[in-house]
C-alpha cells in the first residue's frame, strides 16, 4: 500500500511541487468506488449506460482512435511533444 505522494524538493524543475491530481493518487487508487474493468458507454453521452469489456477489447479501442487521430490531425494530436522521426 502506497501512503502519501509529494514532489522531491531536490528536483530544480519541480522545487517539491506536485499536481493536485498526483498527490491524491492514493486516495484514488484505494477507493471503494473505483473501476476495476473498462466500461464502454452504450447510450447517449450522460446517460449513465455502460457496458463492461475486456482490456484487450478496451486497449485495442484506444489504440485504433490513436491511429486515426494521428491520421487525421498530425502526431502532435496524441503527444504534443513528439515530433515523426525524432526518435
Amino acid at each position: 500500500r502506497i501512503g502519501r505522494v509529494r514532489g522531491a524538493n531536490a528536483n530544480t524543475y519541480t522545487a517539491g511541487v506536485i499536481c493536485a491530481k498526483v498527490a491524491r493518487y492514493s486516495e484514488r487508487i484505494y477507493h471503494p468506488g473505483r473501476l476495476l474493468t473498462p466500461k464502454r458507454r452504450r447510450g447517449a453521452k450522460g446517460a449513465g449506460d455502460w457496458q463492461e469489456v475486456s482490456w484487450e477489447a478496451a486497449l485495442d479501442e484506444v489504440a485504433d482512435a490513436f491511429v486515426k487521430a494521428e491520421a487525421r490531425h498530425g502526431a502532435e494530436a496524441i503527444w504534443p511533444y513528439f515530433y515523426a522521426g525524432t526518435m
